[in-house]
């Protein structure tokens, strides 16, 4: 996917007390590698620097040439490097000294902060931060962006100033065309501690929105043509090659053409030795700078190795401290594996080649089953609907222990399966019902909702109650009644069981309980009433009264739920997540089990399961369901 950026930037208003510097830009050439940089920089004002602005240069100027000229080394480790160095040298000189820079090539994003500077990244209206620093060590991270991500380098101050409504805010308005930042500028601008505030941000997407035009810092005149001295910079060695070559002839610069009246001979003697000698010359100029090519991609080929292969050997030793504690301690060991993991991953996309990586790489993929009780598996076709209907199209999934409903919403068709043997039958057509809002399971009984009643399938089509609910209301079933969810009002209903099927309905919900149901997608009932919400947030009800589940130790985090399947006959709760292509299986505390994972899960949309089976059965859209077996039984 090729995702456009567009940047922006905050700073602060200049107070006594503090100074803040915000800079973007790139080196100036043409399909550079070292792609664009972004630079945000504060400190404390200092009595013994008279001109702060020429210092702030200072620091800039010398970050970009750590970064720019050092061609050789990984936008990675370059960009850490050059941020180390640069505040290393000045820590000493400005007190609170917080540095924070990013660069952007070729989709990948490299950041590192230090000193109290920080990273982070405004994803599905959440800000997650990357980076936090509050030491002089450098933390540094790399990753790739996604569409409608808000990527944020910026100081203390800054994330103090601003919260998750303030980005949520900006973007809205920016999408629309207006003007988002002034918002951001005039909070930043009261902020209490406004001299230390700075940011830089880059928005992703499929579409630029309006771009500001990057600090060039040749066009300010505070900054003093950084990038003329730059570019000066690093033609000065071979300048001064040149003229001490030239020196021993007894120039410095150029040499300029002479003209004598001799002899013909004579002439053309001294014409051939002048030739021999600007050849020398040349010879010695082309060799001295293969020399210092060669020297300083040698260094930093060795800085490189150092630097790699003590991450490699912590790494390393994550992993085999995560296997010994294991049993012991499973979330202290994944907690390890993890970050071992990540550690080996980042080597691998920074292009490191080394046999003991490979061979670590090997040794997490084969203890990825014991450790993080992580499954990679390849789905069995279980059944292909479209064998038994032509142009079958999956709309629903619902199960109990022996048996799974398949409903075709548009071709109003509902076909029962059974887990154990796929032994398959169509259970009502368009002939028998106008319409078909949902489906359910329940002591060997078929139900389906229409827009106009519950009816029992199995029961002559029997209609049991009047559906006086909403277009897009769902059921369920749990100790012989009848559930409702209804979405608009956002009321959970009960009927009880009677002679002509249920009674009227009965609100669930305890008093003065209200909750927004609009967004609802899917349910279960175990003696609690669980409920997905708009993809990512789950409810239990317990006696009408809700809590938020929250999920702990699943890495990573679930930021999109699909859907949710379990039942009073199931131990564990399973979570479809096809955008990573897994499935989490989870406690009913929210605790983490492990998960399944496969390419194939990417592309489905309804998941259930029956434990009782040892068998996991999901959906795609094409008319197909696919199974694995449940190895965590």
């Amino acid at each position: 996917m090729d995702l456009k950026s567009t940047s922006f930037k905050v700073l602060g208003r200049p107070r006594s007390g503090g100074w803040a510097s915000v800079y973007e830009s790139d080196s100036g050439l043409i399909s550079d590698p070292k792609g664009r940089l972004f630079i945000v920089v504060s400190s404390n004002l200092s009595e013994d620097v008279d001109d702060i602005i020429s210092f702030g240069r200072d620091i800039l100027v010398d970050l970009y040439k750590e970064y720019y000229n050092h061609a050789l080394s990984s936008n990675f480790y370059g960009l850490k490097n050059a941020v180390e160095k640069t505040y290393a040298k000045y820590k000493d000189r400005f007190s609170g000294l917080e540095m924070g820079a990013a660069s952007l090539s070729r989709d990948v994003l490299n950041c590192a902060v230090v000193g109290g500077a920080q990273a982070g990244v405004f994803r599905n209206k959440f800000l997650v931060k990357i980076l936090v620093s509050s030491s002089p060590q450098v933390v540094s991270a790399s990753g790739y962006p996604r569409e409608d991500d808000l990527f944020i380098l910026g100081t203390s101050a800054f994330f103090e100033c601003f919260e998750n409504s303030d980005f949520d805010s900006f973007l809205e308005k920016e999408k629309r065309g207006e003007d988002g930042l002034s918002l951001l500028r005039e909070k930043a601008s009261s902020f209490s501690n406004s001299s230390r505030l700075a940011g830089s941000f880059v928005y992703f997407s499929l579409q630029s929105l309006k771009i500001e035009e990057p600090i060039r810092l040749e066009k300010r005149k505070t900054i003093f043509q950084m990038e003329r001295f730059v570019k000066r910079e690093l033609f000065l060695p071979l300048e001064r090659v040149i003229n001490k070559i030239l020196t021993k002839r007894g120039d410095s610069s150029f040499p300029r053409r002479k003209i004598y009246v001799r002899s013909t001979f004579q002439g053309l003697e001294d014409a051939q030795s002048r030739k021999k000698g600007f050849s020398l010359a040349l010879f010695l100029i082309i060799f001295l700078s293969l020399s210092v090519l060669i020297g300083s991609k040698l260094k930093d080929v060795k800085e490189k190795r150092a630097f790699y292969q003590a991450k490699l050997v912590d790494a390393s030793s994550k992993v085999e401290e995560a296997k010994k504690i294991a049993s012991l301690d499973p979330e202290k060991s994944r907690e390890l594996f993890f970050k071992a993991k990540d550690e080996v991953s980042l080597l691998k996309n920074e292009g490191i080649k080394d046999k003991k990586l490979q061979e670590l790489d090997e040794d997490i993929r084969k203890s990825e089953e014991s450790v993080l009780k992580e499954y990679h598996l390849e789905p069995e076709l279980f059944l292909d609907l479209t064998l038994l209907t032509q142009g079958f199209k999956i709309s629903l999934l619902k199960a109990d222990a022996n048996n799974i409903l398949v409903l075709d919403r548009n071709g109003k068709r509902l076909v029962k399966i059974s887990f154990e043997n796929k032994k398959t039958g169509v259970v009502s057509g368009p002939d028998d019902f106008d319409n078909y809002q949902d489906v359910g399971l329940y002591s060997g009984d078929i139900f389906v909702l229409t827009s106009k009643a519950i009816f029992n399938v199995k029961d002559n089509k029997k209609e049991l109650s009047r559906n006086d609910f909403g277009d897009d209301a769902l059921i369920n079933f749990y100790a012989g009644n009848a559930y409702i969810l209804d979405k608009n009002p956002s009321r959970i209903y009960r009927l009880a069981p009677d002679k002509e099927g249920f009674s009227l309905p009965q609100i669930w919900m305890g008093e003065g309980i209200k909750v927004d149901f609009t967004s609802a997608k899917y349910w279960f009932i175990d003696g609690f009433v669980w409920v997905l919400i708009d993809n990512n947030q789950i409810l239990k009800f317990s006696r009408g009264v809700p809590e938020r589940v929250y999920l702990k130790g699943v890495y990573p985090a679930l930021e999109v739920i699909d859907s949710i399947y379990s039942n009073d006959e199931l131990k564990f709760v399973y979570l479809l997540d096809s955008r990573n292509g897994r499935v989490v299986v989870v406690d009913k505390n929210g605790n983490y089990v492990c998960q399944y994972v496969a390419d194939k899960i990417k592309s489905s949309n309804f998941l259930v399961v029956s434990e009782s089976q040892k068998k996991a059965v999901f959906s795609l859209s094409d008319g197909k369901l696919y199974s694995f077996d449940l190895k965590h039984l």
